[in-house]
């Protein structure tokens, strides 16, 4: 085993306490033959700086002075690699055995071209969630696992051979989305090889990575043609095979959407045909909970299994409560133990669940009740769903802040994306502040057949359900290019605009994220243009300037609690409070306009980019254009721009003018 030598390559991009984390999980390794690449993807924390500190022979540090996708910084450190073995680790943290356990692996089946290990999700709590793969260590070809959709929870799971990476040229750079961005790599690895998979839970993924989000209706048609086009280059039995899974992976789709939608009779038959369609998927242990999970869920779902589930608490003498738990899950005894002789309803019940290819050894089971369409979307219907619509840094947080103060006004927790899986996060693309950069993935309108809308309506009922009042606030920026599909998910929806001079805005952004101000006034632009035009379309929709708010609190609670028909007395009480969410200082001050501030730092070129990028929407609401005004800078020998007291000899003035 000593021969062997391990790469780990992570790639980072303003992420340096996650870096610091998954480099520790390195530096704790038993196994010590290994090298770490760290490609410093052009961060504009403190990444750099921490990395110059590293000192560390094992360590190599790639710097990039523009930022790349994932997958071209997970090729630069493919082709700096040097090990027998690569292994791509990102934000995710491995275990103190890890290498050691894949290589002892690979060791054991050397036809193998990758070890996959079981994972698990953690936070700041603790850990969250395992992915245990298999009992035993075993050999498996998952060429078929993989195309019917089948991935490791993260790749930082797997171990390859760096070989076999390099014979397939690595990452697909064309694949920029990171929700998908390693499907291209394992549906080409697949076929040179098998695999091994471990039982040991050898690395811990972060939640955000989670592939919860996969649910999303664009990343499934992303994952789709990604696999039909890897199908389309084989030919014969592998071919006719192939088409079978993806036929198989069709009808499975079909049925996730019955079962969101409350149909889980349809979706069951889809399951079903699924199974007919690839019936060695059931005896896969990667694929086959993939299909067991919604097809006892649509079993779970019909009325005929809802009374035995009454039948079982009265005949085995357990409370109801007790049956199913508050999270409307089903708790069922397999194996015949249950109090006095078993009554028929549990054996045909244990019955069915032999014909899905459950084996009667099986003690218990977990199934989740589906949400009936019709219920949830009833008590959907109780509440009156506030959208507050804004571009970054125009001040949506402090009106958020406001109205949830009002007795009759709740907020979706977690900013409601993330009280959801239904919603695309912009977190997924890197896109956290400019999200209009891929304005495609967030853009809904009343046109796109989301496949998730129950999901939504189930997340963010259950989540504000307990609460007694009847106002429910959400408010995310993307949300501003979403409008109209969120009217047709909640038809009684009111929308609040809230729109700020986009001079202070992009300068904000610019100063505090750090962003150049072209990117930052296009994103302005572009946001207010599609939330102006989208409010055509909408039947309640108020738009409220940030300059109104500061300069007379009051008058603009009122005319927005007019709006949405609530007294607005409760907020007098707020208007006067200090708020620290809405203050240059960050520290806790009375609401006024803070436009004058972020205009004076302004210079004429940043001026200049703003109204060339920003200028025809600024009009649009009312913004005066600034005026051109003329600069002054002295230029040292060089060509540096410098100030006037520390002008060297030589140094010549230089004007600059908006009118330029």
């Amino acid at each position: 085993m000593k021969n062997l030598a391990v790469s780990i390559v992570i790639a980072t991009h303003n992420r340096s306490h996650f870096l610091k984390e998954a480099v520790a999980s390195v530096l704790a390794q038993a196994f010590d033959k290994w090298e770490l690449i760290i490609i410093d993807n052009a961060p504009e924390d403190e990444s750099r700086a921490w990395l110059n500190e590293l000192q560390d022979a094992r360590v190599i540090k790639l710097r990039l002075e523009q930022h790349v996708e994932r997958a071209v910084a997970m090729n630069k450190g493919l082709a700096a690699a040097r090990g027998e073995f690569i292994l791509f680790l990102g934000d995710d943290l491995l275990a103190e055995s890890a290498l050691q356990a894949h290589l002892d692996a690979l060791a054991q089946y050397p036809e193998a071209i990758a070890s996959v290990a079981g994972g698990a999700e953690f936070d700041e709590n603790g850990m969250r969630k395992s992915f245990k793969l298999v009992r035993h260590p075993a050999r498996r070809d998952l060429w078929p696992d993989i195309l019917f959709g089948w991935m490791p929870h993260t790749v930082g799971q797997c171990l390859f051979r760096t070989s076999a990476v390099r014979k397939i040229d690595g990452w697909n750079e064309d694949v920029t989305d990171p929700g998908v961005a390693d499907h291209p790599l394992w549906l080409s690895l697949a076929r040179l090889g098998p695999a091994v998979l471990l039982p040991d839970i050898l690395c811990k993924q972060r939640p955000a990575r989670s592939r919860s989000a996969g649910r999303s209706p664009q990343l499934w048609k992303l994952m789709t043609k990604l696999r039909k086009r890897a199908a389309q280059k084989l030919d014969g039995k592998d071919y006719d095979l192939a088409r079978k899974i993806l036929d198989a992976r069709d009808n499975f789709g079909l049925a996730m959407i019955h079962y969101e939608q409350g149909e889980p009779i349809k979706s069951m038959r889809f399951c079903l045909a699924a199974r007919r369609l690839a019936p060695n998927l059931m005896r896969s242990p990667l694929t086959r909970p993939m299909l067991l999970a919604p097809m006892l869920k649509s079993l779970s779902g019909a009325p005929m299994l809802r009374a035995w589930i009454r039948q079982i608490s009265k005949k085995t003498d357990i409370p109801l409560r007790h049956v199913v738990t508050p999270r409307s899950e089903l708790k069922i005894k397999m194996n015949g133990k249950t109090p006095g002789r078993p009554n028929a309803v549990t054996v045909n019940f244990i019955d069915r669940c032999k014909l899905l290819g459950l084996e009667h050894e099986v003690k218990w089971f977990w199934v989740k009740i589906p949400p009936c369409g019709k219920h949830w979307r009833q008590l959907a219907e109780r509440y009156q769903w506030i959208f507050i619509l804004g571009c970054n840094n125009s001040g949506t947080t402090l009106m958020t802040r406001m109205l949830e103060a009002h007795p009759a006004i709740s907020g979706v927790p977690r900013g409601g994306r993330g009280a959801t899986v239904a919603l695309f996060s912009p977190r997924r693309v890197d896109a956290v502040r400019l999200w209009t950069e891929k304005v495609e993935q967030f853009r809904l309108t009343e046109a796109d057949q989301h496949l998730d809308a129950l999901r939504l309506i189930y997340d963010w009922v259950s989540a504000v359900r307990r609460s007694s009042r009847p106002y429910v606030l959400e408010k995310a920026p993307p949300d501003m290019i979403c409008s109209r599909w969120f009217q047709e998910v909640f038809p009684n929806a009111r929308f609040i605009g809230l729109v700020r001079n986009g001079y202070a805005v992009a300068e904000g952004m610019n100063r505090r994220e750090g962003y150049s101000l072209d990117r930052c006034a296009r994103h302005w632009n572009t946001a207010n243009k599609i939330m102006l035009d989208d409010a055509a379309h909408l039947k309640r929709f108020l738009l409220v300037h940030y300059e109104d708010i500061t300069q007379d609190p009051g008058a603009a609670m009122r005319q927005i609690c007019q709006f949405l028909e609530i007294d607005s007395r409760p907020l007098q009480a707020v208007i006067d409070q200090e708020w620290k969410v809405h203050n240059m200082d960050n520290a806790a001050a009375k609401i006024q306009d803070f436009n004058g501030r972020s205009l004076a730092r302004l210079s004429a070129r940043d001026i200049e980019t703003i109204n060339r990028h920003a200028g025809e929407m600024l009009a649009r609401f009312g913004y005066a254009i600034q005026e051109p005004f003329v600069e002054t800078f002295v230029v040292d020998p060089s060509g540096s721009e410098c100030s006037i007291l520390e002008a060297p000899e030589g140094a010549t003035t230089k004007v600059y003018s908006t009118t330029n």
